[in-house]
């Protein structure tokens, strides 16, 4: 298989998943974003669509434990110039994770 087409098939996967979190096919999105964040995340070079939406699909499925950990390696990267649309998504996320702890505590 071709390079480019390989290439062709993570994208059309990446939308796959993106599309998936906006019709709250949270689990599903889940599985289709998850291998792809070791890979296109990092701390130096964060990638936000992938993690908000990622993180986003985390919480939807209930996987809070997974949440909380890609919510902190969101918070941890290096946010260089993020666009508009990203800084709301990552406030969307900061929401999240404050109900998230809101609950934690009256649980305990």
């Amino acid at each position: 298989m071709e390079k480019k087409e390989k290439l062709r098939q993570i994208s059309n996967q990446l939308k796959l998943g993106y599309e998936l979190v906006s019709q709250k096919k949270y689990s599903e999105a889940k599985d289709k974003l998850g291998p792809y964040v070791p890979i296109f995340h990092t701390k130096e070079k964060p990638n936000i669509r992938l993690m908000g939406n990622y993180c986003l699909a985390q919480f939807g499925s209930g996987d809070i434990d997974g949440f909380l950990h890609s919510y902190a390696e969101l918070k941890d990267s290096n946010l260089m110039n993020p666009t508009e649309k990203e800084l709301t998504m990552i406030r969307q996320i900061d929401e999240l994770f404050t109900v998230s702890m809101e609950y934690l505590g009256r649980s305990e």
